[in-house]
């Protein structure tokens, strides 16, 4: 199994979108796009590290929202600064994850906890770029 560990503010959203969006949730349609073209070309599927994780298991509307356009499996289990414990956490209890990428705009504790390699890094102003996309298809290998 390939999993993407998504973050959702700077990464499926951004500065632009956001300004124009007047209501919640709010999600970039070509940042959408670019990570639905990293789930095509590698049959990942998502769990989300995003603060939106509280939303999508308290909130129906929040969830089918989400749903209606990601394959979602999890969530991660941490408190906010400590992400990439959260990430190691669901790796440990999920042995058969073969390859992962974590997409954020923070880098959070992945240093610490030894995870740079596996993060392709988004920006607040612009989110997911095409140029993103195919670094996380390169780290999670692509569909034969």
């Amino acid at each position: 199994m390939r999993i993407i560990f998504l973050d959702i503010d700077g990464v499926l959203n951004n500065a632009k979108s956001n300004e124009e969006s007047l209501t919640f949730p709010c999600i970039d349609e070509v940042n959408l796009r670019h990570l639905k073209h990293v789930i095509e070309a590698t049959g990942a599927r998502v769990v989300l590290t995003s603060t939106w994780k509280e939303d999508y298991q308290e909130d129906e509307a929040v969830r089918r929202f989400l749903e209606d356009r990601l394959p979602i499996c999890g969530v991660t289990e941490d408190r906010i600064l400590d992400r990439g414990k959260g990430i190691l956490a669901y790796l440990s209890a999920h042995p058969g994850v073969k390859s992962y990428v974590i997409l954020d705009d923070e880098l959070f504790d992945y240093v610490e906890c030894e995870l740079m390699d596996y993060l392709v890094r988004t920006f607040y102003d612009c989110g997911l770029t095409e140029m993103d996309a195919e670094r996380a298809i390169r780290i999670l290998g692509r569909l034969n």
